[in-house]
């Protein structure tokens, strides 16, 4: 599966508007980095990621990004802080921009983007961390989505991801959603712990986006409502009728194991979904890390010590599918979730310790 760099961005179309800004007016240099969707239904032509780099003048440049598309351009801030650009795709209707700096938090940019069709309401958080203003959220994360596996019209089992924050708040997020779809992105963390995350997936046919919180939540490292879309495509083999879901995003921060042992000296995989598979394999976790499954059925699986993932291979009891199954370990949760693919259809894994 390609996984997809974000922020690779190309000049489609430029506009500029300048706009007279008093001496007086303050706003903050730095970059802002945001996310525009609709908040009255999901969809995936209309949401996506923003970053607006600014100067103390009230000038500014921006990226925009929806699906597949990438837009720059640049303009100014009045004296209210308000900035107006019109977009003209090549290849489609005129993009308005509205922007507007907090009056109250000028480290906050709220806005819209619109089309003659939709109206998306637009956030962006400016990065405040530096080499004198360490983030306290820098560290390693795993997340997880769990998904319904009772539900075939829609991947049933849990999308998983790991995320990395340094000193600076420059997050990195490594995804794998639950029907294989992967992605990787650069994002900052802002003051208040919120972390835009935003991806296009099936060549432009689907996306998925959140404003993820690190460490908000006192039973979750990691919270959020993670919006994941796929169109209606016949030609695909996997849930070719497209779905669109809204799922809570659950995570953990993640210390490596001292001795590159994982924490777990046995436990049992639990497999349910998919093709109404429901069977559990017990296994122990010698000194070395290795996995002995105390099973009939075969299974082979490793665990990542250094990012909390693990993978592997089982097959089926008294059958002769075997099903590729991978997850992430959520040690504040004290179990792991995962997914496994089966045929067309997806379900869930998961860990828990016994």
């Amino acid at each position: 599966m390609k996984k997809f760099l974000l922020f690779g961005f190309v000049a489609i179309s430029t506009v500029i508007l300048s706009l007279s800004v008093k001496a007086d007016l303050t706003v903050s240099k730095g970059t802002y980095y945001g996310l525009f969707y609709e908040t009255n239904g999901t969809w995936h032509h209309s949401s996506g990621i923003i970053t607006i780099s600014t100067t103390t003048s009230g000038s500014y440049s921006a990226r925009l990004q929806i699906g597949f598309d990438r837009y720059r351009f640049s303009s100014h801030f009045n004296s209210d802080g308000h900035s107006s650009v019109d977009l003209h795709p090549f290849s489609g209707n005129r993009i308005s921009i509205e922007l507007q700096i907090d009056q109250s938090d000028s480290d906050l940019i709220t806005g819209t983007v619109s089309t003659a069709d939709w109206d998306a309401e637009l956030f962006a958080d400016r990065a405040v961390f530096n080499k004198n203003n360490l983030c306290p959220d820098q560290g390693k994360y795993t997340m997880a989505v769990p998904g319904d596996f009772s539900d075939n019209s829609a991947p049933g089992g849990a999308s998983t991801a790991t995320i990395k924050v340094d000193k600076k708040g420059r997050g990195t997020i490594s995804a794998e959603m639950a029907d294989g779809s992967r992605f990787t992105m650069t994002t900052y963390v802002s003051k208040a712990g919120q972390v835009p995350m935003y991806a296009p997936l099936y060549f432009d046919h689907g996306s998925v986006y959140s404003w993820l919180q690190l460490n908000g939540a006192e039973d979750s490292d990691v919270s959020g409502v993670v919006t994941w879309i796929k169109r209606e495509n016949h030609f695909d083999w996997n849930y070719p009728d497209g779905f669109s879901l809204q799922q809570n995003a659950i995570g953990s921060r993640y210390v490596p194991p001292p001795h590159g042992s994982v924490d777990i000296s046995a436990a049992t995989l639990e497999f349910n979904g998919g093709n109404d598979r429901s069977f559990t394999n017990h296994i122990t976790i010698d000194e070395r890390n290795r996995v002995h499954n105390d099973s009939d059925n075969r299974l082979g699986m490793s665990f990542s010590t250094s990012s909390g993932s693990f993978g592997g291979s089982v097959r089926v009891p008294d059958d002769f599918d075997s099903l590729g199954f991978r997850g992430v370990v959520l040690q504040k949760e004290n179990f792991g979730l995962g997914h496994f693919f089966d045929r067309t259809k997806v379900g869930e894994v998961r860990l828990v310790p016994e």
